[in-house]
Formats: structure tokens, C-alpha cells, sequence
């Protein structure tokens, strides 16, 4: 399931919907077998910003690496909000 997660990749605002969907049944899944990689807040920081690489979302995704008062699948959903608005 790991290389799943690793292997999402978004470029563009118009596939963040499919890369959230995506990445939120791999995190569940996860949440199954592996579920100390989903408690790692700092391995899902890096993997979102890793991934995603979209002009609209470029301060959310920085703020994987700078903002700590939440956590990474806080953020993501932040930049979902982002998308649908």
C-alpha cells in the first residue's frame, strides 16, 4: 500500500479531486494494514508535498513543511476546500 500513497501525484487543480479521493481510500486502507504510517503525521507532510505540485495550491502545500498547529490530512482537506471553491 505504501508505494499506492507514494505513486499519487497531482499537477494540476482539475485532478486534486481525483488525487483526494485517491489518497483518502489509501489512507484508509492503510489505516488497515499499516496503520503506524498513517499515525506519522511527518511521513504524510512529505508525501503530500511531494505529490502535489499545483500553482493554486503552492502556500498549502508549503505549509506541509511550515505550519505544525495541524496535521497533514487537516491541510489536505483545507486545499480540497481550496479546490471547491
Amino acid at each position: 500500500m505504501i508505494h499506492k500513497i507514494m505513486g499519487l501525484k497531482c499537477s494540476d487543480i482539475s485532478e486534486f479531486g481525483t488525487y483526494y479521493s485517491d489518497t483518502l481510500k489509501v489512507i484508509h486502507s492503510l489505516e488497515r494494514d499499516n496503520p503506524s504510517l498513517v499515525e506519522n503525521d511527518t511521513f504524510l507532510r512529505v508525501v503530500f508535498h511531494m505529490n502535489i505540485h499545483v500553482e493554486e495550491l503552492k502556500e498549502k502545500t508549503a505549509s506541509l513543511l511550515t505550519v505544525f498547529s495541524k496535521t497533514a490530512l487537516e491541510i489536505l482537506v483545507e486545499m480540497d476546500h481550496v479546490r471547491s471553491s
